[in-house]
């Protein structure tokens, strides 16, 4: 039976979004244990990040957990670009540990109190979202913060990029 909170599937998560509730897509190299942004679809250096928005995700169990080693060159471009870090400054201060998902329903609550709603784009809370060309909006989450280190007009600044969890404390 469903618990009346929320569905099994999909799971919503405070995140990190960008544009219309999309998930800020992250990649994971597990041979060298690197994060970095992905670049390849509509994220890019220039895009600005929204905090504290809720998303809403499918992972089999977010069981799988991976340390992250180091940061991307696209996580640096983007510091350097949207929070004005000095070149060459950007480190990686806290290593975090990140869970592999895919985003479903972007820009749709299926937990929320709307109890009818109409669209010209079907919905579906099963499958994730997107297309071959944007990975099916797959993504990692964090499980324990990420926190960057860099310096901005050579000031010492830090960054976190998190991900709350229901329950997480």
């Amino acid at each position: 039976m469903a618990d009346n909170r929320r569905l099994p599937y999909p799971f919503g998560v405070v995140t990190l979004v960008y544009g219309d509730n999309q998930v800020v897509p992250f990649t994971y190299n597990k041979q060298t244990g690197v994060l970095d942004f992905d670049f390849s679809g509509t994220f890019s250096a220039a895009t600005e990040i929204t905090s504290g928005n809720t998303a809403y995700v499918q992972g089999a169990s977010f069981g799988a957990i991976h340390y992250v080693n180091n940061i991307g060159p696209n996580i640096v471009a983007w510091c350097e670009s949207q929070a004005g870090a000095d070149s060459g400054s950007v480190k990686i201060s806290e290593n975090p540990y990140v869970v592999r998902t895919a985003q479903i329903a972007v820009g749709r609550e299926p937990n929320s109190d709307d109890t009818m709603t109409e669209s010209e784009t079907p919905f579906n809370f099963d499958d994730a979202s997107g297309s071959p060309a944007d990975n099916y909006n797959a993504t990692y989450l964090f499980r324990k913060p990420l926190v960057v280190t860099y310096t901005a007009s050579s000031v010492r600044k830090y960054r976190m990029f998190n991900t709350q969890f229901d329950g997480q404390t």
